[in-house]
């Protein structure tokens, strides 16, 4: 709550212009990065990635 009014006031009053980037191609690259460790670090830690990607969509 906190944080969005502080937003709010950063870009209105505060002349802050807010910026939507198209975060694809990260999230594509970032994960690259966790597949690679979940490969390591095993079954239990690709369920983990898993759950959260489910969560994500």
């Amino acid at each position: 709550m906190f944080q969005t009014g502080i937003r709010k006031f950063l870009t209105t009053t505060g002349g802050m212009k807010q910026s939507n980037p198209d975060k694809t191609n990260f999230i594509k690259a970032a994960m690259k990065v966790q597949d690679k460790f979940a490969a390591e670090k095993g079954a239990e830690f690709q369920a983990l990635i898993e759950a959260i990607r489910a969560e994500a969509k």
